[in-house]
């Protein structure tokens, strides 16, 4: 019997200056329409985190506290800048 893994809910794709482009659009994309729910890139040179669903057209971009619901039964995940990117 052949088994699957499971499609993740969240990707969290850390941008690098030799792959920035591809992170950013080809691989994104590619995670959006496998169906992955939610896609972040994670920009250290701007600190911030652009989130993509396949819903969105344009990211919603935060650059101070980033928060993800897995589900509605399950605790919030909060990570702020400062803890993502130091002081």
């Amino acid at each position: 019997m052949a088994r699957f893994a499971r499609l993740p809910v969240l990707v969290v794709e850390v941008l690098s200056s030799s792959t920035r482009r591809r992170d950013r659009h080809r691989k994104r994309l590619a995670y959006l329409a496998a169906g992955v729910a939610e896609v972040w890139t994670v920009d250290h040179a701007t600190r911030t985190i652009e989130r993509w669903t396949a819903a969105l057209e344009f990211p919603d971009t935060r650059r101070d506290t980033f928060s993800w619901t897995p589900d509605s039964g399950l605790p919030t995940l909060i990570v702020t800048d400062a803890e993502l990117f130091g002081p």
